[in-house]
């Protein structure tokens, strides 16, 4: 019985582990004409798998505009999905835009988590933050 249970999880782990490969080569084949269809399996992936890396690459995509028209609202969007799901580069990002944007409480709040993760850059723009006397 144990067998068995190991064989359907392996099973298991590996299709949803297939679809984010998929989606990955479409989404990097520069030559594919199916960007929308990797946006898709990305989007699902990220969704049922909790996927942090196929959440950052929507953001990037967006962020970009090479595989679909630049949008930084989706861009932050997804970066923000990506940083819940712990990825600290996307808490950077999702910083970084937040911080141009010049809403910088929430800057910071993403700084502050990237910092605690370990990011020494995070420390720096929290500093930056703090010392401007403006906001």
């Amino acid at each position: 019985m144990r067998f068995v249970l190991l064989f359907l999880f392996i099973i298991f782990s590996f299709a949803n582990q297939s679809e984010y490969l998929y989606a990955l080569k479409l989404y990097y084949d520069q030559n594919s004409t199916n960007n929308t269809q990797a946006l898709k399996l990305l989007e699902q992936v990220t969704i049922e798998d909790q996927n942090a890396d196929a959440a950052f690459l929507l953001a990037v995509a967006y962020s970009d505009g090479k595989l679909v028209e630049k949008n930084l609202d989706k861009s932050l969007y997804w970066y923000e999905v990506a940083a819940n799901l712990g990825d600290r580069d996307a808490m950077m990002f999702a910083g970084w835009i937040y911080y141009q944007k010049k809403e910088y409480q929430k800057a910071k709040e993403w700084f502050e988590k990237a910092y605690k993760l370990g990011d020494k850059e995070a420390l720096e723009m929290i500093n930056l933050i703090d010392s401007l006397s403006n906001w």
